[in-house]
């Protein structure tokens, strides 16, 4: 993962605030990454870097990094890592090795219900999960992933990418890698059919348990040939998905495309294979709420979602969700005000303050 180095912290990079992410190219062949830069000025690869898939991690510094309130404990891989990749940006940048470490998944889980938070761990599953590399593995979370945003693995359909392409001008086809699935099914069904798939099965046997749909962002209208935002062809595929792919309660302002997904544990390490078949062995009734979830301690309707641990709500903790029966939604966070006297103040997404008193169901 690589991450911006500013005067006061590391900031994750993301395509949708650095465009210019999307000028890199990874390929991997036996034990190593080759990253290749794309320029745009010789519309030619121009650079390439060898890492190594897995690093020998004895002398690196230790580095955490937290994704949507879930940290996962890596490394900084260094120079001449560092380096290579900050003289093409033109800003620090220091690249990140996952470490064989997890973080635990807190948005929608396999075989749970969408308004199941994860279990708090006990106070020494917290510290040996700390333990590079054997902590996670003496205590596994109960659903656990590393630098992916929600889960695993990302598919989409080539009909629903038809459909997106219909509504670009005449000639122009939406790019199917920028919805970057890493499962490209051809269904056969009708556009966005799989906004209901609860589960598929591969020729293999493997099964891929759906829980959540992808809600988009700005990246979408990215352009790879020039590392730009909204200069392409298709500028205007986000805001036409969003006339009517704004489907999901959870996240109600951004346009669904695709569904994430997790292997069952007994099919973790098997192979898929490009034209291998493939059922949809399971469907919900109703289209999946993104990440939503109530109290305990827990998040509410939101694609941005913090939650505090039983016993670990302080001030500044984040509280969202059911307090005392009465429900209220935030887009951004609310925070703790006073413990003691248990007064939240809520800010929503157009930073509009109200104040709660409510006790917090742990």
């Amino acid at each position: 993962m690589l991450l911006k180095r500013t005067a006061s912290k590391l900031e994750n990079m993301q395509v949708s605030k650095i465009p210019q992410m999307c000028l890199f190219h990874t390929s991997i062949q036996d034990n190593t990454i080759t990253v290749s830069y794309w320029s745009p000025e010789s519309k030619s690869i121009t650079h390439k870097l060898d890492i190594p898939l897995e690093p020998p991690i004895a002398n690196l510094p230790t580095l955490d990094v937290e994704m949507y309130s879930s940290t996962l404990h890596s490394y900084e891989m260094g120079a001449p890592y560092n380096d290579w990749f900050s003289a093409r940006f033109g800003f620090p940048v220091v690249l990140a090795y996952w470490g064989g470490n997890t973080r635990p998944v807190l948005g929608n889980r396999p075989g749970r219900p969408a308004n199941e938070l994860p279990a708090p761990p006990t106070l020494t599953a917290s510290m040996v999960r700390k333990i590079p590399i054997i902590g996670t593995k003496l205590f596994p979370e109960d659903e656990s992933i590393a630098f992916n945003d929600v889960a695993p693995y990302l598919v989409v359909s080539e009909e629903s990418n038809k459909n997106a392409s219909a509504r670009l001008p005449a000639g122009v086809d939406m790019e199917i890698d920028k919805f970057r699935g890493n499962i490209v099914v051809r269904s056969g069904c009708e556009a966005y059919d799989e906004d209901f798939w609860a589960e598929l099965t591969f020729a293999s046997a493997a099964k891929l348990i759906l829980t959540a749909n992808c809600v988009r962002c700005v990246s979408l209208v990215v352009d790879y040939e020039t590392g730009k935002s909204g200069t392409g062809k298709a500028k205007d595929v986000f805001r036409l998905l969003s006339k009517d792919r704004r489907v999901d309660a959870g996240s109600k302002w951004s346009p669904v495309f695709g569904r994430y997904g997790f292997v069952e544990k007994k099919d973790e390490g098997q192979q898929l294979r490009v034209g291998e078949s493939v059922t949809v062995s399971a469907r919900n009734k109703e289209r999946t709420t993104f990440c939503k979830c109530s109290a305990r301690g827990g998040y509410s309707d939101m694609s941005l979602f913090e939650y505090s641990m039983a016993g670990a709500i302080e001030a500044g903790s984040t509280i969202l969700g059911l307090c005392n029966g009465r429900k209220y939604t935030c887009e951004r966070v609310s925070y703790v005000q006073n413990i003691k006297s248990t007064k939240f103040n809520v800010y929503d997404g157009r930073m509009r303050h109200s104040s709660y008193d409510c006790n917090p169901e742990m």
